[in-house]
């Protein structure tokens, strides 16, 4: 019509093409390590030996103390002079049935008067054992709680605390609504706001029970502790791929206009 204002709407229209779209599930977790202990003695008595300090790295099986044995080690000594008697007597005892000389109670007598001084003399050995404190697994000595020369016996105090920061895991819990969606071998990221980082993990573990009173499951995911920055007990965020679409059109959301 004459008079009659047009207006042109320029719009430009992009080519899209097919890309990787993931969706993120973000839940907050801790921390944890199973190599995390107190050491505790399997014998009371008088701590004689103390060979480690706070902030020594130990190896596995690494002797960390010892407890006054009460005389243990005396006694091992005598069973064992007893144990090569009772098999003296017996070898000879042996060869003499061997020959048909002697009776056969005689033999038999001199075999169980053996085994039972051998049986002894590993009993005692086992209790000495216990006197002596050893390293579980390798890591460092966070703090002792004892001096050398003190009595001491299993208790919450303990001899002194060993942890291991190179199996580290975060711990969390999901709604159960995810249960099919979250899977051992999964990659995760996890964010430790406190010193800024964010490391890339696998979940390693998925509980195969639901909780009745939260309705959710338990998951642990590893985490590497490359820069020695993990600690036992810090708060963790977990971005956890729920769903993903190998050939989605992804579409920003400051064009999506309603009119």
């Amino acid at each position: 019509k004459t008079g009659e204002t047009k207006e042109l709407a320029l719009v430009t229209v992009t080519r899209a093409k097919d890309t990787i779209f993931n969706h993120y599930l973000e839940i907050q977790g801790n921390v944890d390590t199973q190599e995390n202990v107190l050491i505790q003695p399997e014998m009371p008595g008088t701590l004689v030996a103390l060979n480690v300090k706070a902030g020594q790295r130990v190896s596995k099986g690494q002797v960390l103390g010892r407890v006054d044995d009460g005389g243990l080690a005396q006694q091992v000594s005598q069973l064992e002079n007893q144990y090569e008697l009772a098999k003296t007597t017996f070898e000879r005892q042996k060869r003499l049935w061997d020959k048909k000389i002697g009776s056969e109670i005689q033999y038999l007598q001199a075999q169980t008067n053996m085994v039972s001084a051998q049986k002894m003399v590993n009993q005692v050995k086992a209790q000495l054992a216990k006197t002596v404190i050893k390293a579980p697994f390798s890591g460092t000595i966070d703090e002792v709680f004892v001096e050398r020369g003190e009595v001491v016996a299993a208790g919450p105090k303990g001899l002194m605390r060993l942890v291991n920061l190179g199996n580290l895991y975060v711990s969390t819990t999901v709604p159960e609504a995810y249960i099919g969606k979250i899977k051992v071998g999964t990659t995760a990221d996890v964010s430790i706001t406190a010193i800024g980082k964010t490391y890339v993990g696998r979940i390693r573990q998925v509980a195969n029970s639901i909780n009745p009173d939260n309705r959710s499951f338990g998951i642990e995911v590893a985490v590497p502790n490359k820069d020695n920055l993990l600690r036992p007990n810090q708060v963790a965020k977990l971005k956890i791929i729920d769903y993903s679409n190998k050939k989605a059109i992804v579409v920003p959301a400051n064009v999506i206009l309603q009119d």
